[in-house]
């Protein structure tokens, strides 16, 4: 897919941002050039709503990771419990949330990359996203913990 191609239309509203399906795009491509030195198989997202989340969810998916989205209201033992049991590689959060993740992180010993959406203003510059498109039916794309 490539992103010079993308519609100048609105794409995403958000506080007094808007962003086009081209920038949308542009903001998925560096979100999946920063993960490519991680090579993550499951990226986790623990953030209030916010471009960003969207930006990491659609980023991680062009890297083929699974998404393991976190609830924002989760508790640092709730957030050790999904981290624990799914392991991912790499963990975005929101510098509010960034005290829990730590919190969170104490106890794993499985090294864990965490990145603050707010440290990521200058991302890495792309012209195409490969591997948005679906090859394989069986691959989990989402681990969705719930109370029940």
């Amino acid at each position: 897919m490539k992103i010079l191609q993308a519609s100048t239309n609105l794409a995403l509203s958000y506080k007094d941002q808007n962003f086009t399906y081209l920038d949308l795009l542009g903001k998925v491509a560096g979100y999946h050039e920063l993960l490519n030195p991680f090579s993550p198989k499951k990226v986790m997202i623990y953030s209030e709503n916010r471009p960003e989340w969207i930006f990491a969810f659609y980023g991680a998916w062009a890297q083929k990771a699974v998404v393991v989205p976190a609830d924002v209201m989760s508790t640092a033992p709730e957030l050790n419990y999904m981290i624990a049991d799914c392991q991912p590689d790499v963990i975005f959060c929101s510098s509010a949330k960034k005290s829990v993740v730590d919190s969170a992180l104490e106890t794993i010993k499985k090294p864990t990359q965490v990145l603050v959406f707010e440290n990521l203003q200058d991302l890495p510059k792309a012209q195409e996203i490969d591997g948005m498109e679906i090859s394989d039916f069986q691959q989990t794309a989402l681990i969705i913990y719930t109370s029940g």
